[in-house]
Protein backbone atom coordinates (compact mmCIF):
# COMPACT_ATOMS: atom_id res chain seq x y z
CA UNK A 1 0.00 0.00 0.00
CA UNK A 2 1.53 3.52 -0.33
CA UNK A 3 1.51 6.17 1.87
CA UNK A 4 0.71 9.49 1.96
CA UNK A 5 2.07 12.27 3.73
CA UNK A 6 -0.62 14.86 5.27
CA UNK A 7 0.00 17.94 3.65
CA UNK A 8 -0.94 21.57 4.12
CA UNK A 9 0.53 22.25 0.62
CA UNK A 10 -2.05 21.97 -2.44
CA UNK A 11 -1.96 20.13 -5.18
CA UNK A 12 -1.11 23.18 -7.61
CA UNK A 13 2.51 23.52 -5.33
CA UNK A 14 3.65 20.09 -7.06
CA UNK A 15 3.59 21.25 -10.50
CA UNK A 16 6.01 23.36 -9.81
CA UNK A 17 9.09 23.43 -11.64
CA UNK A 18 11.10 21.97 -8.43
CA UNK A 19 8.71 19.60 -7.67
CA UNK A 20 8.16 18.25 -11.73
CA UNK A 21 12.19 18.10 -11.65
CA UNK A 22 12.55 16.25 -8.21
CA UNK A 23 9.31 13.32 -9.86
CA UNK A 24 11.39 13.40 -13.08
CA UNK A 25 14.60 12.01 -11.74
CA UNK A 26 12.72 9.88 -9.04
CA UNK A 27 11.09 8.24 -12.15
CA UNK A 28 14.41 7.94 -14.20
CA UNK A 29 15.95 6.60 -10.92
CA UNK A 30 13.66 3.88 -10.39
CA UNK A 31 11.77 3.40 -13.37
CA UNK A 32 10.20 -0.31 -12.05
CA UNK A 33 9.17 1.55 -9.12
CA UNK A 34 6.42 3.67 -10.29
CA UNK A 35 3.26 2.44 -8.69
CA UNK A 36 4.67 3.33 -5.24
CA UNK A 37 4.98 6.76 -6.54
CA UNK A 38 2.10 7.48 -8.43
CA UNK A 39 1.88 11.64 -7.62
CA UNK A 40 4.60 14.06 -5.48
CA UNK A 41 2.83 13.36 -2.69
CA UNK A 42 3.86 9.43 -2.44
CA UNK A 43 7.39 10.68 -2.42
CA UNK A 44 8.01 9.38 1.07
CA UNK A 45 11.23 7.37 2.24
CA UNK A 46 8.70 4.56 2.72
CA UNK A 47 7.59 4.34 -0.89
CA UNK A 48 10.97 5.17 -1.83
CA UNK A 49 12.54 2.43 -0.18
CA UNK A 50 9.73 0.02 -1.55
CA UNK A 51 10.23 1.26 -5.13
CA UNK A 52 14.01 0.65 -4.68
CA UNK A 53 13.68 -2.88 -3.40
CA UNK A 54 11.02 -3.78 -6.38
CA UNK A 55 13.39 -2.37 -9.00
CA UNK A 56 16.43 -4.01 -7.38
CA UNK A 57 18.33 -1.16 -6.60
CA UNK A 58 20.27 -1.60 -3.57
CA UNK A 59 20.04 -0.16 -0.20
CA UNK A 60 20.61 -0.81 3.62
CA UNK A 61 18.08 1.17 6.31
CA UNK A 62 19.54 2.46 9.75
CA UNK A 63 17.82 2.45 12.39
CA UNK A 64 19.19 5.38 14.85
CA UNK A 65 19.37 4.97 18.52
CA UNK A 66 15.77 5.54 19.94
CA UNK A 67 14.29 5.20 23.42
CA UNK A 68 10.65 3.79 22.08
CA UNK A 69 12.34 1.24 20.46
CA UNK A 70 15.07 0.22 23.65
CA UNK A 71 18.00 0.53 21.56
CA UNK A 72 20.08 3.39 22.70
CA UNK A 73 22.42 0.84 24.79
CA UNK A 74 23.37 3.72 26.64
CA UNK A 75 23.52 6.37 23.94
CA UNK A 76 21.34 9.67 23.30
CA UNK A 77 18.16 9.30 21.31
CA UNK A 78 18.53 10.23 17.98
CA UNK A 79 16.07 13.07 18.34
CA UNK A 80 18.36 14.97 21.10
CA UNK A 81 20.97 15.24 18.74
CA UNK A 82 21.57 18.56 16.86
CA UNK A 83 21.45 18.61 12.73
CA UNK A 84 25.02 18.35 12.01
CA UNK A 85 25.22 15.43 14.61
CA UNK A 86 22.42 13.50 12.38
CA UNK A 87 24.21 14.84 9.23
CA UNK A 88 27.31 13.75 9.86
CA UNK A 89 25.61 10.27 10.71
CA UNK A 90 23.60 10.00 7.97
CA UNK A 91 26.36 11.02 5.14
CA UNK A 92 29.85 10.28 7.44
CA UNK A 93 30.29 7.09 5.89
CA UNK A 94 28.91 7.92 2.47
CA UNK A 95 29.71 12.05 1.71
CA UNK A 96 27.07 13.78 -0.69
CA UNK A 97 28.59 13.55 -4.12
CA UNK A 98 29.67 16.89 -5.55
CA UNK A 99 27.42 17.84 -8.21
CA UNK A 100 23.84 19.02 -7.93
CA UNK A 101 20.86 17.67 -5.80
CA UNK A 102 17.62 18.49 -4.78
CA UNK A 103 16.92 18.84 -1.63
CA UNK A 104 13.62 17.98 0.24
CA UNK A 105 13.64 19.00 3.53
CA UNK A 106 9.74 18.36 5.56
CA UNK A 107 9.70 22.09 5.26
CA UNK A 108 8.94 21.30 1.24
CA UNK A 109 6.28 18.62 2.41
CA UNK A 110 4.95 20.50 4.71
CA UNK A 111 4.36 23.96 3.15
CA UNK A 112 4.21 25.84 0.12
CA UNK A 113 7.77 25.63 -0.37
CA UNK A 114 9.79 23.52 -3.18
CA UNK A 115 12.43 21.55 -2.81
CA UNK A 116 15.90 23.45 -3.22
CA UNK A 117 18.70 22.75 -5.90
CA UNK A 118 22.15 22.72 -4.05
CA UNK A 119 25.58 21.05 -4.68
CA UNK A 120 26.37 18.23 -2.50
CA UNK A 121 29.80 19.71 -1.27
CA UNK A 122 27.89 23.05 -0.26
CA UNK A 123 25.32 20.61 1.67
CA UNK A 124 26.66 20.75 5.17
CA UNK A 125 26.39 24.46 5.15
CA UNK A 126 23.18 24.66 3.75
CA UNK A 127 21.60 22.40 6.18
CA UNK A 128 23.84 24.13 9.12
CA UNK A 129 22.12 27.52 7.85
CA UNK A 130 18.14 26.74 7.32
CA UNK A 131 15.85 28.95 9.56
CA UNK A 132 14.12 25.56 10.32
CA UNK A 133 15.71 22.13 11.56
CA UNK A 134 16.19 19.77 8.73
CA UNK A 135 15.43 16.15 10.64
CA UNK A 136 11.89 16.43 12.16
CA UNK A 137 10.51 14.91 9.67
CA UNK A 138 10.84 12.71 5.99
CA UNK A 139 13.56 14.56 4.32
CA UNK A 140 14.57 13.31 0.81
CA UNK A 141 17.78 13.85 -1.39
CA UNK A 142 17.86 13.41 -5.14
CA UNK A 143 21.10 13.41 -6.73
CA UNK A 144 20.81 14.87 -10.28
CA UNK A 145 24.36 13.43 -11.63
CA UNK A 146 24.84 10.38 -9.19
CA UNK A 147 22.28 7.46 -9.47
CA UNK A 148 21.36 8.14 -5.82
CA UNK A 149 18.67 8.93 -4.05
CA UNK A 150 19.22 9.62 0.21
CA UNK A 151 16.25 8.99 2.61
CA UNK A 152 15.56 10.40 6.26
CA UNK A 153 12.94 8.82 7.86
CA UNK A 154 10.75 10.92 10.40
CA UNK A 155 11.27 7.46 12.92
CA UNK A 156 14.85 8.15 13.19
CA UNK A 157 16.48 6.21 10.15
CA UNK A 158 18.26 6.43 6.79
CA UNK A 159 19.18 4.99 3.83
CA UNK A 160 21.09 5.61 0.75
CA UNK A 161 19.56 3.97 -2.14
CA UNK A 162 22.30 3.07 -5.12
CA UNK A 163 20.00 3.47 -8.58
CA UNK A 164 22.78 1.83 -10.87
CA UNK A 165 21.76 -1.16 -9.50
CA UNK A 166 17.68 -0.43 -10.56
CA UNK A 167 16.57 -2.47 -13.17
CA UNK A 168 19.11 -5.28 -12.52
CA UNK A 169 17.63 -8.96 -10.76
CA UNK A 170 18.72 -8.45 -7.10
CA UNK A 171 18.95 -12.29 -7.38
CA UNK A 172 21.40 -12.64 -9.70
Amino acid sequence: MTSKLPRETNAASFRRPGWIAVRQRVSELLPAGARHLPDPSTLTPDNLCAAAEETGATFQFVSLPSSWRDSTCGQPHWEEWGRLELYDEVFGQLPPAPGELWFVPPECLRRDVEPYLVRGDELRTHVATRPFFVFDGDALFVWTESPRITVFHHEGGYAHIDCATAGEDPTS
